[in-house]
């Protein structure tokens, strides 16, 4: 979708401290300590029982790392940073920095900006332009927010408040095996991912599904059935076509593509 920008939705923080590499490391759920400088890519935060409390984005610049984190969520991530802030060297700081999400990627940005990387925004790519003080836009448009949902939906991105929240959903359940390093070693939650991964899986995950002939106020919080097994209901919602795009969380064993599923005695499937 050429044109178009999108900001407000994700906040900044600022990790610094000559201890701030190892410190992070032990905190996210991706490895840190490979990171070079002007790396970036998608992590987690969680609880020490696997609980995610937010997904971020994560810079390495050369004498500190941005978080990039959901704008509703700044505040929880700073205060639960800062919980582990022990004796080491480490700053934690809500920055003033505004981000703003470009979707023409190749759009030429006319005033200056700190810093412009490609990434994603909630899973729509797009040029991340990270400043003080707002980019010029001139000739591009606002993505309304009808618009942003079906991106967002589409590309299967998990939002707080939807897909998570209150720390309830373990982090695997959200569906994107990125965010989970392995063999990185100790972090929070990383007992717990070490035991769903060695005896089991998830009972739930979150899945792409599409309905139609049916409207948003038919699917939004009803029960998700796959082969008479239910283990969710629709998260997020949006008219697309004749129908509907929606998220929710299904059985893990039961989701394939292409699989069945009822909502409301409404029939679907899954996409992703």
């Amino acid at each position: 979708m050429e044109h178009k920008f999108i900001s407000g939705g994700l906040s900044v923080i600022q990790i610094r401290g000559k201890d701030r590499v190892s410190w992070l490391h032990g905190q996210v759920s991706t490895a840190i300590k490979p990171m070079k400088t002007l790396n970036h890519h998608h992590s987690s935060l969680n609880t020490p029982k696997g609980k995610t409390i937010s997904l971020l984005h994560i810079i390495k610049l050369e004498n500190e790392f941005l978080l990039l984190v959901p704008s509703a969520l700044a505040d929880t991530v700073f205060q639960s940073l800062n919980m582990y802030v022990l004796s080491e060297d480490v700053e934690i700081l809500l920055s003033s920095k505004s981000v703003t999400a470009i979707l023409d990627l190749q759009f030429t940005i006319k005033s200056p900006a700190e810093h412009i990387i490609e990434a994603t925004y909630f899973g729509i790519p797009a040029l991340l332009c990270i400043s003080e003080t707002a980019p010029d836009l001139d000739g591009l448009q606002e993505l309304d927010k009808n618009s942003f949902e079906f991106l967002r939906i589409k590309n299967c991105y998990p939002m707080p408040g939807s897909e998570y929240a209150n720390q309830e959903i373990l982090t695997p359940e959200l569906g994107m095996p990125s965010l989970i390093a392995y063999d990185k070693g100790c972090y929070l939650g990383q007992e717990v991912f070490a035991r769903i991964r060695t005896y089991g899986r998830t009972n739930k995950v979150l899945a792409q599904m599409e309905f139609e002939n049916t409207t948003p106020e038919q699917l939004l919080d009803q029960e998700i059935s796959v082969g008479g097994h239910s283990r969710g209901k629709i998260t997020s919602v949006v008219s697309h076509n004749l129908g509907c795009l929606a998220l929710g969380y299904v059985p893990t064993a039961k989701k394939e593509l292409g699989a069945e599923v009822i909502c409301n005695q409404i029939q679907g499937k899954i996409l992703s």
